[in-house]
This record gives structure tokens, sequence and C-alpha cells, in this order.
């Protein structure tokens, strides 16, 4: 195993370094956006395949239909490039539609209308959370180069 294939995030995901920048984080430059290599954001490392749907299944176990979020729990706020969590003021949910009222750190309110059934990464216990990433590292383990499940793989 070379040192590019056995990289992991701080969570244990597999990731290997930038095949567009060569892992500098660095590509062309551009006016607005200097030298940023678009793949992996400046970071120098994106995710394997396995490392991704790994990844992806980890942040499905964190997360709930909005239809099913509670008054004063926390969920992950994504608007363009910058996520942060949010506390949850109010759910009224319809048959089509889901008003989420939610108040950040900064005591700045906001409502959003999702579908009922979209799903919400919410912020988990500790105990939820080390469940759910050993289910994820578990599940990366049976994944194939391709991010595929093994065929034929037994539980």
């Amino acid at each position: 195993m070379t040192t590019q294939e056995s990289l992991t995030d701080k969570l244990g995901f597999e990731m290997e370094g930038c095949s567009r920048c060569g892992g500098t984080g660095h590509y062309s430059f551009h006016l607005t956006y200097g030298t940023i290599c678009f793949k992996c954001a400046g970071k120098t490392k994106v995710y394997t395949k396995r490392g991704h749907t790994a990844r992806k299944f980890y942040d499905t176990l964190l997360s709930v239909p909005a239809k099913d979020l509670q008054a004063g729990q926390q969920f992950l706020y994504e608007f363009l490039s910058k996520s942060f969590w949010i506390t949850v003021t109010e759910v009224q949910s319809g048959e089509n539609t889901c008003l989420i009222n939610a108040i950040d750190k900064r005591g700045d309110y906001a409502g959003m209308h999702v579908k009922p059934d979209m799903m919400i990464r919410i912020l988990p216990t500790r105990e939820q959370q080390q469940k759910a990433l050993e289910q994820a590292l578990e599940y990366q383990e049976t994944l194939t180069k391709t991010g595929q499940p093994r065929k034929g793989k037994v539980a």
C-alpha cells in the first residue's frame, strides 16, 4: 500500500491526493479565484470512490426527514459555499411542503420551505455519531475500489 492509498480524513474515510493539482491545492490562475484547484477546493486531497460512498452513507445515517425535525434540534444549514448549524424553533408540516423556522447562533431567524421527505443532516449526540461512524467504516470495508458493494460478501 502506498502512502497515497493510505490517506484518510479525520473520521477515517479513505482519501487520496488530488489528481488535478497533484496534491498542491493550486492549479491555473483565474482572476476571481486565484490559483485554487476546483477539484479539491484547495484542500490537496479528495475522497476515493470507497471513501466518498462510505461518507455519504455516514451522512445518511445522521439525517432525518424534514417532517420529523423537532424544536430544539440542530441541523446543518448549507447555503452557497458556507455551512453552519442552526436550531429548529418550529416545524409546520403539510402534505407537500414543510416550513422550518430556525435561529442561528447570532440570533438571526430563518424560515425555509422544503419537501417533507427531504433528508436533513442533524447534529447527533456523541453516541449516535460513534455508532454511525462504526457502521460507515465497516461499510467502507465491504466496498470495491469503484465504490460498489462486493458481490457475494457475507455480512
